[in-house]
């Protein structure tokens, strides 16, 4: 079987949802311990990338509390899990979260933010 140069092959998108950049400040608790600071970077309904200093193990699930605007007198709460982790250049950590067992007023809450930057 005759291969392909690594040019000629396309690495297409995996998402299964749109993802929009997000700069919104978000905490995190795993179980009953004292709250995680960190900030959000993207976001989608499946979905979001955290920046945080604490390091948290792929596979941990999450309870995230966030704003998605400075002026959204809305606070969600979402579950979501640690599917991947990334070291960032300021030499803290880039988390991608899948959401999981979502409310629907907040899916559709996200979802509005997130055709509104689109």
């Amino acid at each position: 079987m005759k291969r392909l140069p690594e040019e000629a092959v396309v690495h297409a998108e995996q998402r299964a949802h749109p993802r929009v950049s997000a700069n919104f400040p978000l905490e995190f608790h795993i179980g009953p311990g004292p709250a995680g600071a960190a900030a959000a970077v993207n976001i989608s309904v499946g979905g979001l990338m955290m920046h945080s200093a604490q390091e948290v193990a792929v596979g941990t699930t999450l309870a995230l509390r966030f704003r998605l605007t400075q002026s959204d007198g809305q606070e969600l709460t979402v579950r979501s899990r640690v599917v991947a982790r990334q070291r960032a250049a300021d030499g803290a950590f880039h988390y991608n979260l899948a959401f999981f067992g979502v409310d629907s007023a907040v899916r559709s809450r996200i979802a509005e933010f997130v055709a509104a930057a689109a």
